[in-house]
């Protein structure tokens, strides 16, 4: 099998170029296509590259306490098996806000590196619930999920 190429900012570009022509379009829709750039894009946002679901989950610097205590006590394959990579702003979301106004690439961007991916367990994503009119962050503690980030040295602290 030939080796891996990593994705570069300028096919990222592209990626977003194709999301906001086709939410443009007057019969734009949110099909498999969109959706997978959209995961392609929020990967690399993530950790600079589209990787599988468990690297991502392996990489992302992003946890809920829960997940991240099941990681300390799991191996790699079950911790995986009980954790979700979660879109803080989930897509349809996210799509919905394109197609309101024409977007440029850079303010697409912007917008979902503010709600980057969170490594919850499966029973914390079935804690979410997806309301338009709540902001991301405020889902999550009304639904009592703590948010870690990996710090530069390796260690996991709370956010802010």
């Amino acid at each position: 099998m030939a080796p891996r190429i990593p994705i570069k900012a300028d096919q990222i570009d592209r990626r977003v170029k194709f999301l906001i022509e086709e939410a443009r379009s007057p019969n734009g829709i949110r099909d498999q296509v969109v959706t997978i750039a959209f995961r392609v894009i929020t990967n690399w946002l993530a950790v600079g590259d589209d990787v599988s679901s468990d690297n991502l989950k392996r990489r992302c610097l992003f946890r809920s306490r829960a997940a991240h205590e099941l990681w300390l006590s799991s191996e790699f394959k079950p911790w995986c098996a009980n954790t979700i990579n979660e879109h803080q702003n989930p897509i349809k979301r996210s799509w919905a806000w394109m197609r309101e106004e024409g977007r440029t690439v850079d303010e697409v961007k912007e917008h979902l590196a503010q709600w980057p991916v969170v490594v919850v367990t499966k029973l914390e994503n079935a804690l979410l619930r997806d309301d338009a009119n709540v902001d991301p962050r405020a889902g999550y503690r009304r639904a009592g999920i703590e948010i870690l980030t990996q710090r530069d040295d390796g260690t996991w602290r709370a956010s802010e």
